[in-house]
C-alpha cells in the first residue's frame, strides 16, 4: 500500500496482433497465457477474464497496458 491506505496495482502488459477476423491476445509476464477478441471492445473483457481466472484474482484488482503489434 502506499502512503495512505491507496493500493498500488500491478500493470499487466498485452500484446494485442490482428489475425484475420480476430485479436490475439498475449501477455508477456504471464507464461504461455493467451486469449482471443472478435473484435476491439472484448480485448478489455477477454484480458481481464483470463489475467483473474489464471492469477485466481478479482479483476478489478490489476491494471492492463495493451500494445498493439502490426500482424501483417
Amino acid at each position: 500500500m502506499k502512503d495512505g491506505g491507496t493500493m498500488i496495482k500491478t500493470t499487466y502488459k498485452a500484446n494485442i496482433t490482428k489475425d484475420g477476423s480476430f485479436w490475439f491476445i498475449q501477455l508477456p509476464s504471464l507464461e504461455n497465457v493467451f486469449t482471443q477478441a472478435r473484435n476491439l471492445d472484448e480485448i478489455d473483457v477477454m484480458t481481464r477474464d483470463v489475467v483473474s481466472m489464471m492469477l485466481e484474482i478479482p479483476a478489478d484488482s490489476f491494471d492492463l497496458e495493451f500494445i498493439f503489434e502490426d500482424g501483417q
